[in-house]
Protein backbone atom coordinates (compact mmCIF):
# COMPACT_ATOMS: atom_id res chain seq x y z
CA UNK A 1 0.00 0.00 0.00
CA UNK A 2 2.57 2.42 0.98
CA UNK A 3 4.73 1.50 -1.94
CA UNK A 4 1.91 2.36 -4.15
CA UNK A 5 1.30 5.44 -2.51
CA UNK A 6 4.45 6.43 -3.08
CA UNK A 7 4.47 5.51 -6.65
CA UNK A 8 0.93 7.73 -7.00
CA UNK A 9 2.91 10.48 -5.08
CA UNK A 10 5.91 10.37 -7.70
CA UNK A 11 3.54 10.37 -10.53
CA UNK A 12 1.65 13.72 -9.22
CA UNK A 13 5.17 15.41 -8.49
CA UNK A 14 6.23 14.86 -12.28
CA UNK A 15 2.80 16.14 -13.16
CA UNK A 16 3.50 19.37 -11.25
CA UNK A 17 6.99 19.77 -12.28
CA UNK A 18 5.90 19.31 -15.99
CA UNK A 19 2.49 21.67 -16.12
CA UNK A 20 4.55 24.26 -13.92
CA UNK A 21 8.19 24.16 -16.36
CA UNK A 22 5.27 24.74 -19.73
CA UNK A 23 4.08 27.57 -18.17
CA UNK A 24 7.40 28.79 -16.83
CA UNK A 25 8.47 28.63 -20.50
CA UNK A 26 5.81 29.97 -22.11
CA UNK A 27 5.77 32.86 -20.08
CA UNK A 28 9.31 33.60 -20.34
CA UNK A 29 8.86 33.15 -24.08
CA UNK A 30 5.63 35.69 -24.29
CA UNK A 31 7.93 38.23 -22.84
CA UNK A 32 10.63 37.68 -24.80
CA UNK A 33 8.12 37.98 -27.98
CA UNK A 34 7.02 40.81 -25.91
CA UNK A 35 10.15 42.70 -25.92
CA UNK A 36 11.17 42.31 -29.97
CA UNK A 37 8.32 44.67 -30.57
CA UNK A 38 9.47 47.97 -28.50
CA UNK A 39 6.06 47.65 -25.91
CA UNK A 40 3.99 47.68 -28.89
CA UNK A 41 2.44 44.71 -30.83
CA UNK A 42 0.72 44.24 -33.87
CA UNK A 43 -1.79 41.85 -33.82
CA UNK A 44 -3.77 42.18 -37.52
CA UNK A 45 -3.39 42.97 -40.06
CA UNK A 46 -0.19 40.67 -40.24
CA UNK A 47 3.00 41.44 -42.35
CA UNK A 48 2.44 40.59 -45.92
CA UNK A 49 -1.53 40.25 -45.66
CA UNK A 50 -3.83 41.01 -48.33
CA UNK A 51 -5.57 44.56 -47.89
CA UNK A 52 -8.98 44.31 -50.56
CA UNK A 53 -10.98 46.62 -48.57
CA UNK A 54 -10.12 51.25 -48.70
CA UNK A 55 -10.18 50.72 -44.86
CA UNK A 56 -7.62 49.16 -42.71
CA UNK A 57 -8.73 47.81 -38.96
CA UNK A 58 -5.45 47.78 -36.96
CA UNK A 59 -5.90 45.47 -33.79
CA UNK A 60 -2.71 45.42 -31.15
CA UNK A 61 -1.04 45.60 -27.71
CA UNK A 62 0.79 48.10 -26.51
CA UNK A 63 2.46 48.89 -22.98
CA UNK A 64 -0.15 50.74 -20.54
CA UNK A 65 2.40 53.34 -20.11
CA UNK A 66 2.84 54.27 -23.95
CA UNK A 67 0.30 56.92 -24.07
CA UNK A 68 -0.22 57.79 -27.21
CA UNK A 69 0.56 55.36 -30.19
CA UNK A 70 0.50 56.91 -33.88
CA UNK A 71 -0.74 55.30 -37.42
CA UNK A 72 0.91 56.46 -40.63
CA UNK A 73 0.79 54.71 -44.05
CA UNK A 74 4.21 54.95 -46.06
CA UNK A 75 4.38 58.66 -45.11
CA UNK A 76 1.23 59.76 -44.62
CA UNK A 77 0.03 60.09 -40.91
CA UNK A 78 -3.07 58.15 -40.44
CA UNK A 79 -4.10 59.40 -36.58
CA UNK A 80 -3.64 58.00 -33.37
CA UNK A 81 -5.04 56.54 -30.63
CA UNK A 82 -4.46 57.05 -26.56
CA UNK A 83 -3.56 54.03 -24.52
CA UNK A 84 -5.24 54.47 -21.00
CA UNK A 85 -3.14 53.28 -18.24
CA UNK A 86 -4.31 50.62 -16.74
CA UNK A 87 -2.90 48.16 -13.56
CA UNK A 88 -2.26 45.59 -16.36
CA UNK A 89 1.09 45.48 -18.25
CA UNK A 90 -0.59 45.60 -21.83
CA UNK A 91 -3.84 47.90 -22.94
CA UNK A 92 -5.48 46.64 -26.11
CA UNK A 93 -5.72 48.84 -29.10
CA UNK A 94 -8.05 49.33 -32.25
CA UNK A 95 -7.81 51.81 -35.52
CA UNK A 96 -9.97 52.34 -38.36
CA UNK A 97 -7.67 53.63 -41.21
CA UNK A 98 -8.97 54.73 -44.46
CA UNK A 99 -6.77 54.56 -47.92
CA UNK A 100 -7.84 58.44 -48.54
CA UNK A 101 -5.31 60.23 -50.15
CA UNK A 102 -2.76 57.19 -50.68
CA UNK A 103 -2.11 56.59 -54.23
CA UNK A 104 -3.67 52.77 -54.84
CA UNK A 105 -3.06 53.31 -58.62
CA UNK A 106 -0.44 50.99 -60.35
CA UNK A 107 0.18 46.93 -60.56
CA UNK A 108 -1.59 44.50 -58.60
CA UNK A 109 0.03 43.99 -55.56
CA UNK A 110 1.23 47.09 -54.62
CA UNK A 111 2.78 47.13 -51.65
CA UNK A 112 2.23 49.83 -48.51
CA UNK A 113 3.76 50.10 -45.22
CA UNK A 114 2.00 50.71 -42.48
CA UNK A 115 3.73 51.84 -38.97
CA UNK A 116 2.79 51.89 -35.83
CA UNK A 117 5.08 54.16 -33.48
CA UNK A 118 5.22 57.20 -30.52
CA UNK A 119 6.45 60.51 -30.78
CA UNK A 120 9.41 61.71 -28.82
CA UNK A 121 8.46 64.56 -26.14
CA UNK A 122 11.72 65.42 -26.64
CA UNK A 123 11.90 66.37 -30.35
CA UNK A 124 9.08 64.87 -32.04
CA UNK A 125 11.19 61.85 -33.55
CA UNK A 126 9.73 58.66 -34.00
CA UNK A 127 10.27 56.07 -31.36
CA UNK A 128 9.77 52.36 -30.50
CA UNK A 129 8.24 52.11 -34.14
CA UNK A 130 6.35 48.52 -35.73
CA UNK A 131 6.16 48.89 -39.42
CA UNK A 132 4.66 45.95 -41.92
CA UNK A 133 4.35 45.48 -45.44
CA UNK A 134 0.88 44.97 -46.82
CA UNK A 135 -0.08 44.68 -50.20
CA UNK A 136 -3.07 46.21 -52.42
CA UNK A 137 -4.87 43.51 -53.91
CA UNK A 138 -8.31 41.86 -53.83
CA UNK A 139 -9.45 38.31 -54.33
CA UNK A 140 -12.83 38.26 -57.15
CA UNK A 141 -14.78 34.77 -57.67
CA UNK A 142 -15.63 33.59 -61.49
CA UNK A 143 -18.12 31.28 -62.00
CA UNK A 144 -18.18 28.55 -64.62
CA UNK A 145 -19.62 24.93 -65.35
CA UNK A 146 -17.51 21.90 -64.99
CA UNK A 147 -17.11 19.26 -66.56
CA UNK A 148 -15.09 16.64 -64.64
CA UNK A 149 -17.94 17.81 -61.36
CA UNK A 150 -20.57 17.51 -63.84
CA UNK A 151 -19.55 15.17 -66.71
CA UNK A 152 -22.60 15.17 -68.44
CA UNK A 153 -24.30 18.65 -67.19
CA UNK A 154 -27.04 16.88 -65.50
CA UNK A 155 -27.83 20.44 -63.84
CA UNK A 156 -26.42 22.90 -66.18
CA UNK A 157 -27.56 26.03 -63.53
CA UNK A 158 -24.58 24.02 -61.51
CA UNK A 159 -21.33 26.46 -61.66
CA UNK A 160 -18.39 26.56 -59.92
CA UNK A 161 -16.31 29.32 -58.88
CA UNK A 162 -12.53 30.09 -59.76
CA UNK A 163 -10.71 33.11 -58.12
CA UNK A 164 -8.67 35.96 -59.70
CA UNK A 165 -6.45 38.15 -57.94
CA UNK A 166 -7.24 41.66 -59.19
CA UNK A 167 -6.41 45.52 -58.52
CA UNK A 168 -7.91 46.55 -55.42
CA UNK A 169 -9.72 49.51 -57.69
CA UNK A 170 -11.21 46.49 -59.68
CA UNK A 171 -15.54 47.21 -59.99
CA UNK A 172 -17.84 44.85 -60.77
CA UNK A 173 -17.90 45.78 -64.29
CA UNK A 174 -14.25 44.77 -65.29
CA UNK A 175 -14.97 41.18 -63.01
CA UNK A 176 -18.16 40.69 -66.25
CA UNK A 177 -15.85 41.50 -68.75
CA UNK A 178 -12.92 38.92 -67.16
CA UNK A 179 -16.08 36.56 -66.61
CA UNK A 180 -16.66 36.84 -70.77
CA UNK A 181 -13.03 35.81 -71.67
CA UNK A 182 -13.90 32.56 -70.34
CA UNK A 183 -11.81 30.28 -68.45
CA UNK A 184 -7.89 30.14 -69.36
CA UNK A 185 -6.63 26.66 -71.07
CA UNK A 186 -4.74 25.58 -67.58
CA UNK A 187 -8.59 25.82 -66.41
CA UNK A 188 -10.35 24.59 -68.93
CA UNK A 189 -8.19 21.02 -68.58
CA UNK A 190 -9.64 21.18 -65.29
CA UNK A 191 -12.55 21.03 -66.57
CA UNK A 192 -13.77 24.61 -66.56
CA UNK A 193 -15.92 26.07 -69.34
CA UNK A 194 -18.13 28.27 -70.14
CA UNK A 195 -20.85 28.80 -73.17
CA UNK A 196 -21.37 32.43 -73.29
CA UNK A 197 -20.78 33.56 -76.94
CA UNK A 198 -17.59 35.05 -77.59
CA UNK A 199 -18.80 38.01 -79.23
CA UNK A 200 -21.36 38.94 -76.72
CA UNK A 201 -20.63 42.47 -75.32
CA UNK A 202 -21.47 44.01 -72.26
CA UNK A 203 -24.01 47.50 -72.52
CA UNK A 204 -24.06 48.26 -69.34
CA UNK A 205 -24.09 47.33 -65.59
CA UNK A 206 -25.92 49.01 -62.40
CA UNK A 207 -26.44 47.73 -58.88
CA UNK A 208 -28.87 49.35 -56.56
CA UNK A 209 -31.52 48.61 -54.08
CA UNK A 210 -29.61 45.15 -53.59
CA UNK A 211 -30.48 44.40 -57.47
CA UNK A 212 -27.77 44.44 -60.22
CA UNK A 213 -29.01 45.03 -63.77
CA UNK A 214 -26.99 44.20 -66.66
CA UNK A 215 -27.43 44.63 -70.34
CA UNK A 216 -25.77 42.55 -73.20
CA UNK A 217 -25.45 42.29 -76.85
CA UNK A 218 -25.54 39.51 -79.06
CA UNK A 219 -26.06 36.98 -76.38
CA UNK A 220 -28.73 34.73 -78.21
CA UNK A 221 -27.24 31.71 -77.56
CA UNK A 222 -30.76 29.59 -77.44
CA UNK A 223 -30.89 25.55 -75.87
CA UNK A 224 -32.44 25.38 -72.63
CA UNK A 225 -29.28 23.90 -71.04
CA UNK A 226 -27.12 26.75 -72.87
CA UNK A 227 -29.26 29.42 -71.73
CA UNK A 228 -29.58 27.78 -67.99
CA UNK A 229 -25.75 27.80 -67.76
CA UNK A 230 -25.13 31.36 -68.73
CA UNK A 231 -27.90 32.88 -66.67
CA UNK A 232 -26.12 30.94 -63.95
CA UNK A 233 -22.37 32.00 -64.66
CA UNK A 234 -23.74 35.69 -64.34
CA UNK A 235 -25.61 35.58 -61.54
CA UNK A 236 -23.82 34.20 -59.17
CA UNK A 237 -20.68 36.00 -60.35
CA UNK A 238 -22.97 39.17 -59.87
CA UNK A 239 -23.86 37.86 -56.08
CA UNK A 240 -20.79 37.62 -54.99
CA UNK A 241 -20.85 41.67 -54.74
CA UNK A 242 -22.30 43.27 -51.00
CA UNK A 243 -25.94 44.03 -51.14
CA UNK A 244 -26.20 42.63 -54.36
CA UNK A 245 -29.70 39.93 -53.43
CA UNK A 246 -31.17 39.90 -57.73
CA UNK A 247 -29.98 40.16 -60.95
CA UNK A 248 -31.61 41.24 -63.92
CA UNK A 249 -30.31 40.55 -67.51
CA UNK A 250 -31.59 41.90 -70.64
CA UNK A 251 -30.79 42.05 -73.84
CA UNK A 252 -30.29 45.08 -76.17
CA UNK A 253 -32.43 46.90 -73.22
CA UNK A 254 -35.25 43.85 -73.60
CA UNK A 255 -35.89 41.85 -69.96
CA UNK A 256 -38.41 39.48 -71.23
CA UNK A 257 -37.05 37.80 -74.09
CA UNK A 258 -33.25 38.01 -72.57
CA UNK A 259 -31.81 34.30 -72.85
CA UNK A 260 -34.93 32.55 -73.90
CA UNK A 261 -33.95 28.86 -75.18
Amino acid sequence: MRREFGVLLAIIVVVIVMVGGYFISNYFKREKEASKFNGIVILSPKDGELISESKIKVKGYAQASKGIINFKIDDREKGYVEIPEKAEKYSYFEKDIALSNIDLAGEIGKKIILSVYQKSLKDNTEINKVSITLELAKKVFLYFNNTKFDPDLIDCSKVYPVSREVHILTDPLEVMHLLLQGPPDEEREKGYTSPIPKEVRINGLSISDGIAKIDFSNLNPGGSCRVTAIRAEITETLKQFPGVKEVIISVDGNVEEALQP
